[in-house]
């Protein structure tokens, strides 16, 4: 062997050695929150996590209420007046348990019945329950009056001074169990099809993102294993290494 020849596979050595101890003194310092794209990886997956996380929760909320609501009969009514203030304000979100008896209502309970000549119903506490007597004004549709289980129910709003103008009668009605003050404005947005457009098409786009094959990145383990496989002439899949070339004679 020839001492030019002696001197390249020298300096070949020397060369892959440095190389080497690079790859690895690069590799540490990652590993120790130094220099590299980390951080900011570490940001995005905790923004990620966090929104899958919320919208796992909504997800679950919105499952449970879909079933308690078809088991128990359960209903969910938006308040667009102020009638009912300050105990259910205009905006408010009320949950009601639909169709109970009239027979079994009581001063006191907030209920909500149609109103005849009205497309909405209306939400207003129960003053007094009795027999149908007299003229009969406002007859929800479908009621007989001779029917024993109809009840004349006189109403009043909270925020209003003087009861409703004439009973209603009826023979089962949706009790309040509970409201909420302004929850019906974001149930209403909600419920828009520009927002539900926007949370389908954000939530796809989220799904994608995650499933989306990243390969290797800087700043994890595998791409400075990686890096340091270059480097060195080394193949990550484990492969016999690769021989660096021979300058020519």
């Amino acid at each position: 062997m020839s001492a030019q020849a002696a001197a390249t596979r020298a300096g070949d050595r020397d060369a892959l050695a440095a190389a080497r101890r690079d790859a690895v003194a690069a590799s540490r310092a990652r590993a120790r929150g130094g220099a590299g794209t980390r951080p900011r990886r570490t940001a995005g997956l905790v923004v990620r996590d966090a929104v899958l996380t919320l919208t796992g929760i909504a997800g679950a909320l919105v499952i449970a209420w879909t079933l308690l609501s078809r088991i128990l009969g359960l209903s969910l009514v938006v308040l667009m007046t102020g009638s009912m203030a300050p105990t259910l304000p205009t905006g408010s979100a009320a949950v009601t348990l639909d169709g109970v008896p009239a027979a079994d209502l009581r001063p006191g309970d907030v209920v909500k019945v149609p109103r005849p000549g009205y497309d909405l119903p209306v939400t207003h506490r129960v003053v007094s329950v009795g027999p149908v007597t007299g003229e009969v004004e406002r007859l929800s549709a479908g009621v007989d009056p001779a029917d024993p289980a109809a009840r004349q129910l006189v109403l009043q709003g909270d925020a209003n001074a003087t009861v409703d103008p004439s009973p209603y009668v009826v023979t089962e009605a949706d009790r309040v169990l509970g409201g909420a003050p302004y929850l019906g404005y974001a149930n209403r947005l909600l419920h828009t099809p520009l927002v539900i457009a926007g949370l389908a098409g954000a939530l796809v786009l989220l799904l994608v993102g995650t499933s989306w094959p990243t390969g290797e990145r800087r700043g994890s383990p595998r791409g400075d294993r990686a890096a340091g496989d270059r480097a060195t002439g080394r193949r990550s899949a484990g492969g016999p290494p690769r021989r660096p070339a021979r300058h020519a004679r």
